[in-house]
Parts: C-alpha cells; sequence; structure tokens
C-alpha cells in the first residue's frame, strides 16, 4: 500500500506546522487526524481547532519539495503553494 504525506498547517496563516513522510509498505495504515496528533511530537500540544490537514497523493510534490526555498498553504485556497530561487541571480532580499 502506497501512502502519501500529510501537511499539517496553522489555518489562519498557512503556515507548515509539519509534514508526515510518505509509506509504502504492505502493513501501511492510514491515520486520522486525532491517531497523528497523538503520535507526533511536532504535533503535540497545537489545538486541533487550529490546524488543518492536507492529504497529499504518494509521490505528488517530491521534486517539487527538494527543489523549493519555502513552502506554505494559501489559507484562503487550502493549496500548498511553492517558491524557489532565483535562476541565474540572486534571490531579492
Amino acid at each position: 500500500m502506497k501512502i502519501g504525506p500529510k501537511v499539517y498547517w496553522r489555518k489562519t496563516t498557512g503556515e507548515i506546522i509539519y509534514i508526515t513522510s510518505q509509506i509504502e509498505s504492505p502493513w501501511a495504515v492510514e491515520t486520522t487526524k486525532e491517531d497523528d496528533m497523538n503520535f507526533y511530537p511536532q504535533l503535540k500540544g497545537h489545538d486541533p481547532e487550529q490546524l488543518d490537514v492536507l492529504k497529499l497523493e504518494f509521490d505528488k510534490y517530491t521534486q517539487e519539495f527538494q527543489r523549493a526555498k519555502g513552502y506554505w498553504i494559501n489559507p484562503k485556497t487550502g493549496v500548498i503553494e511553492f517558491s524557489y530561487p532565483v535562476v541565474g541571480g540572486t534571490d531579492p532580499v
């Protein structure tokens, strides 16, 4: 079974709190938001009402995560957005 990563993000700002690893295993099991918030130390202590989760397809954005210099969730659309280094120039300050 292939399970894509889940992106946990703050609803008000789009700040990404934690991204789970994608899993490929015959023993893989889908987990709930509640399961993850109890398991991952990075999510413990956060108000579940303030966090949302975006489930990604297996290998969906692998290259984007590797190439991007930053990423966040657009809080208005719930879509992940990426920023990339400027090629052949300097990054704006």
